[in-house]
């Protein structure tokens, strides 16, 4: 008897990569998709906004979220989505915006200055 698929765990898997189904989205800019991606994670868990909160944080094995390759690509319609999306389920945009600043410049001082911690 085989079991039955468990949603939320399909919706938080990960790839090799560490991708999950909302890394891959906005990484292909797939808007329809990330529409239907916060749908379903409504319908699967009664605490719909604790899933997208983890949906959203989680890092891809790079520590890239979602908001990478949206902001990398200047994604307009989706970054509209995704701040609709992390206004909805209560996340502190501006906590996680300024999280993404000192990572990415941390990234910038290793790739110039490789080996020194600011």
């Amino acid at each position: 008897m085989e079991a039955e698929p468990n949603p939320r765990e399909l919706l938080l898997a990960q790839s090799e990569e560490g991708l999950n189904a909302l890394h891959m989205v906005t990484k292909e800019n797939h808007v329809v998709l990330l529409q239907a991606l916060w749908f379903w994670a409504e319908q699967v868990q009664h605490n719909a906004n604790k899933l997208k909160k983890k949906l959203f944080l989680a890092k891809d094995k790079y520590g890239n979220t979602a908001w990478h390759p949206v902001a990398s690509f200047g994604r307009l319609e989706t970054l509209m989505i995704l701040y609709n999306s992390v206004t909805d389920a209560e996340l502190n945009l501006e906590e996680l915006l300024l999280a993404q600043l000192l990572l990415a410049q941390f990234r910038v001082s290793q790739k110039f200055f490789p080996g020194i911690f600011f």
